[in-house]
């Protein structure tokens, strides 16, 4: 069993890499999914609102992200409660898949301590001007610079990586690139 972080920043390519490891037949943990299960959780939704002092009636969402606008120290009271909840998401996920190639995608991968999971970290980055044009077509663009702020920087993760691979050319090349580094693994697959 293998187990690889994927980390960098929003936009950097972790999601369409994770979906194609998944087409493969990998098994992949996608932290921003499992986010947003656990704000679809009653008990955990309660828990933000609460901390976020938010109405029951308001939208979590919206009221999440109306905060984090006026305050970016909000982050931190999420990441609290978030946190711990992931944690054993994927204490979970490794037990129920053991023996397999893992891939877990967080992207505060060294932030939160997760990384001590991961036998191999691949950190994916980009051009910062394609990873714009690239996040100028979500939804709730506007916040990613504050969420940026809690990551450490690109240079430090290049340091703390097993694997750096530069997006900045078709999605075909980042696969291309990636197969490399299965290959150099292939025995712990």
């Amino acid at each position: 069993m293998i187990i690889f972080g994927i980390v960098g920043k929003a936009g950097s390519g972790k999601s369409t890499l994770l979906n194609y490891l998944r087409q493969k037949g990998f098994k992949v943990f996608n932290s921003d999914f499992e986010v947003k299960a656990l704000y679809n959780n009653p008990e955990v939704a309660n828990q933000i609102r609460e901390a976020l002092n938010l109405s029951k009636e308001s939208d979590l969402k919206s009221g999440v992200v109306s905060q984090i606008k006026q305050d970016a120290r909000v982050i931190q009271k999420l990441e609290e409660i978030l946190h711990p909840l992931i944690e054993q998401k994927i204490i979970e996920f490794i037990a129920k898949h053991k023996g397999e190639a893992l891939f877990l995608e967080v992207p505060l991968l060294y932030e939160s301590g997760l990384d001590k999971y991961c036998d191999i970290v691949v950190l994916i980055d980009v051009d910062e001007e394609l990873r714009q044009k690239r996040l100028i077509l979500r939804e709730n663009y506007d916040i990613v610079g504050v969420l940026d702020l809690q990551q450490e920087s690109v240079d430090l993760k290049k340091l703390k990586a097993n694997y750096v691979l530069k997006n900045i050319g078709s999605i075909d090349e980042l696969f291309s690139d990636f197969e490399k580094i299965l290959d150099t693994h292939h025995g712990e697959l």
